[in-house]
Formats: C-alpha cells, structure tokens, sequence
C-alpha cells in the first residue's frame, strides 16, 4: 500500500487553468467526492476496516496529524471531540488557557454544504444567532461570551457561558420526571412562558423551540440563599432556552417599524436537529408564517413534554397537520426530512 499527496481547491468559484500533464492528483471537492464515491476497480484496492485503522496509526507514527489549532479558538481551548452536533454545527466544552474558566463554543461548519447557497445559509445563521442573543440579555436565555466570525478554520464561532452539569430537557426528565410533581412541572412551564414572553415583548422570536434546545441546569441555592442538597437542586433547576439560529427580531420604531432583521433565508432550516421535527410547528416551512403562533406552538408542545414526561410522537397513518387524536404533535419528516425542502 502506498499514499500519494494530492491538492483539493474547497472555492468552487475558483477556475484552474493548468497544463494537463500538471492536472494529475488536482481535484475540486466534487471531483473529489466523485472520485470517492466510485467502486474499487478490485478487491485489492478497497479500504477495509482494518486497513483503515493501520493508515490512521501509521499517519499518527509520523506525525501527520490534525493540527493543536483546531481545538483553540481565541483563549479557549477545546475538547477533541464535540459533545453535541446538529447538522451544520458542533458544540464542544473549552476551558480558558489562562483563567479557572468553562464555556461552550458552537462552531458553525461551513463544510458540510459545498454548495455556495448553504456556505452563506451557515454564515448567516451564526450572525444571527449572536444578533439576537447580544440584543436579548435574560436569565432564561443561553449568555453569549462572545461571537467570533473568523474564530476557526471550519466556520463561525459563539462562545457561551457553560455550566459543566446541563442538561438538555429530554435528558433531564428521564433522570429526574419520576421525582417531579405536578406543582415542579408547571413550575418549569412557567420559566419557559416568561422567558418566551420576555423575547416577544423585545420582537424576538425563536421559531423552533424544542426539547433539546432547553438547557436544564441546577440550582446552587435556595430562595433564601440557603445551600441545598443535589437533589434538591435539580428538583427546581433553572431553565434556558439556546438554538437562536433560526429565530427572528424585528425593529421597534423609525421608517424600518416592523420589518424582520437577520429573516432566515429559504434555506435556514436546515441548521435544526433532526430531533427537533415533532416539536416543531407544521407552518414553519410556510411562506410568512406567524413567528408569535409558532412559539404558542412550541410552547404548548414542551407542555405536553413536561406534563406527562413523553415525547412528542407522530401517529402512523398520519401526515403532517393533519387533525387527529391523542399521542402528541406529529413529526414533519413527511413534509421533507430536512426543513426548507433539504
């Protein structure tokens, strides 16, 4: 087995105007992909799950290796492995190089959409998330450390305020629903509604709340500041709301009253997690919807969430907004498995 060197040109604008005979081992990333994509010509050229480990090891053995540079962003040095993913997004846990500090950084991936269209769709969507969390300053919102545009070689960067314990609202009601009454549950609905009411009376709308994108964090002390025990403490747990990529503000006064800033493009959606379609409303891939309507809607599903500890489910038989029974608002994924028609 032998391994070549070969030069990959990532600007699909870009025009090579090179000699033919200097072509050889030059690719754009579709011809690359095509070139991937082809079945090996025989038996002996496919890459095996062994022979692909032996590579890796033998790269590593020689020091070829992903640079420290893409675990730093700014002071913040991150994991190697990202703790949470989205379709166009990573989220890592960092620690500042110099200070006792954590934080989240979600790095936008502008490579995972070679297409020029989505390259700008992933950009504008980490504009826009830092655009509306450096406006909306609430307790019940993710706080935004800092936006940084050129922050990584892959994309975008925002560095939130991180607390090494969250939970997103899923994970926490498996852990802690049987121990939750009644009174607790409505509690943690009340949190969302004044957060979600906070946000409208500032022309902020999320557009997309959904289960993963409530982030559960426990209480260090009581109402009179007293320390409380563990479970106490994820008993009455602070809620925030993250996953703002999406979501849209509009301008107050002066000749701009009303118009939409940072309006997510036709293609925005695609930054949603697959596991956010049941909890999303099925006007959202309409043509102007109503944002107010689509968080009333996802409101009202995270009830249903918090109520009974159980997901949102689609019924089969069912197509999306379609009228019909119990089992909780129905998934999107027959309108298109990604949103936007991606």
């Amino acid at each position: 087995m032998w391994v070549s060197a070969a030069v990959c040109f990532t600007n699909s604008s870009l025009r090579i105007h090179l000699p033919a005979h200097d072509q050889n081992g030059v690719y754009t990333i579709d011809e690359l992909v095509e070139m991937l994509q082809q079945p090996a010509r025989d038996e002996r050229r496919r890459i095996t799950a062994t022979d692909s480990r032996e590579i890796k090891g033998a790269l590593e053995r020689v020091g070829i290796r992903r640079s420290d540079a893409e675990y730093k962003v700014g002071p913040y040095l991150l994991e190697r492995k990202s703790f949470d993913t989205g379709p166009t997004w990573a989220d890592y846990l960092a620690r500042h190089s110099e200070l006792p500090e954590l934080a989240r950084v979600r790095i936008y991936l502008r490579e995972r959409g070679s297409d020029a269209s989505i390259r700008a769709s992933v950009e504008n969507a980490a504009r826009r998330e830092a655009a509306v969390l450096r406006r909306f300053r609430h307790p019940g919102v993710v706080q935004l450390k800092q936006y940084d545009p050129s922050g990584h070689s892959a994309g975008p960067a925002l560095i939130f305020d991180y607390h090494p314990q969250t939970l997103r609202l899923d994970e926490y009601l498996v852990q802690y629903g049987d121990k939750l009454d009644i009174l607790g549950r409505m509690a943690l609905v009340r949190q969302l509604a004044e957060t979600m009411r906070s946000a409208h009376s500032g022309r902020i709308h999320h557009r997309a709340l959904a289960a993963r994108s409530v982030h559960v964090i426990p209480r260090n002390r009581g109402r009179k500041g007293q320390t409380i025990g563990e479970e106490a403490a994820w008993l009455a747990p602070r809620l925030q709301i993250s996953d703002w990529q999406i979501a849209t503000q509009r301008s107050g006064s002066g000749p701009s009253q009303g118009m939409t800033r940072f309006a997510p493009t036709a293609l925005s959606a695609i930054h949603l997690s697959e596991g956010s379609d049941p909890y999303l409303a099925p006007e959202l891939t309409a043509t102007n919807p109503d944002p107010i309507a689509l968080d009333v809607y996802g409101l009202g599903v995270l009830t249903y969430l918090l109520a009974t500890s159980r997901p949102p489910r689609r019924e089969p038989g069912r197509t999306a907004g379609a009228p019909g029974g119990g089992g909780g608002p129905e998934t999107q994924r027959d309108r298109g498995r990604a949103l936007g028609g991606h």
